[in-house]
């Protein structure tokens, strides 16, 4: 049965992904109008009142052992409980710098005169070293890395920066140029692998979180075709097909749940825990 949500799930994610960019720039903009309900970045925002956190900034505080308030705790609990439940969705449906490193890859890919991906699935290894490396230097250094290392926390304050008549900083120098060797040479890498926000989110998944699975029976439009159009949708250039290895580098973005809905219905979102795979059995059978 077909899901009228996962038919439509790039264009009500592209609508997620403009709305809180919008809301982004809509926040200063309050605020410099004395409406003060909403206050922050995607570092922090109060909400009213309640003060919404990011996990790695919140991590970041409890290694330099300041001060945290039972405030501060609740403040976690919106992005811990949506990425239990759904993954890292905030980096595919709210992230800005997703959004923006989608469309510049996205135009690479379009004009490049090899356009066609394999679609690998790298080893979840690279992800956890590099946030043991963030977080490491962080405790050993006591430097805040993660004011500098957050993107998402980057360019809504930049944006905030701007409208306030503060101007551009180098910061945003930072990201445009993380931006261009990222989408370019690198091939979404950050978001892939070094993102710190990313892999907090991630080491945040359970059995139960909603993940893709792969039902390759039912593929019967891309079997042995090259260019498989659920790969190809990718905006992170993974393979969906091999949902074993997926995770913890897909951040549910389902595009190619979406393609796939219009071509077989092979890929599926689930709640499920994933089954065993069986033990390979030894030649004398044990």
């Amino acid at each position: 049965m077909k899901s009228w949500f996962l038919n439509h799930a790039r264009i009500l994610r592209r609508s997620m992904q403009v709305f809180t960019l919008l809301f982004l720039i809509a926040i200063p903009i309050l605020n410099r109008n004395g409406i003060d309900a909403l206050v922050g970045t995607l570092y922090s925002i109060d909400l009213f009142g309640w003060t919404i956190l990011d996990p790695a900034m919140f991590l970041q505080l409890l290694m330099l052992g300041e001060g945290v308030t039972l405030a501060i705790v609740l403040g976690i609990l919106v992005p811990v409980l949506l990425a239990l439940i759904a993954g890292r969705v905030f980096c595919s449906w709210m992230c800005p710098y997703n959004f923006i490193a989608e469309g510049l890859y996205g135009l690479r890919r379009r004009f490049s005169r090899n356009p066609r991906t394999k679609g690998s699935n790298p080893s979840p290894r690279g992800i956890w070293i590099s946030l043991a490396v963030v977080f490491g230097t962080i405790a050993i250094t006591g430097l805040p890395l993660m004011v500098f290392l957050s993107m998402p926390g980057l360019i809504s304050a930049e944006l905030s920066d701007i409208i306030f008549g503060g101007g551009m900083g180098l910061e945003l120098a930072l990201v445009g140029g993380l931006l261009v060797v990222d989408t370019l040479f690198l091939k979404r890498m950050w978001c892939r692998t070094l993102c710190p926000v990313g892999a907090i989110l991630a080491l945040l998944r359970t059995p139960f979180t909603l993940k893709i699975q792969s039902h390759p029976r039912q593929c019967v439009q891309c079997d042995g075709v090259k260019d498989q159009l659920c790969v190809k949708s990718c905006p992170l250039d993974l393979n969906p097909r091999r949902s074993h290895n997926l995770y913890p580098t897909c951040y549910n973005c389902l595009d190619c749940v979406d393609t796939c809905q219009h071509h077989g219905g092979a890929l599926e979102l689930t709640q499920r825990p994933s089954a065993k795979r069986p033990k390979r059995r030894t030649p004398d059978g044990d």
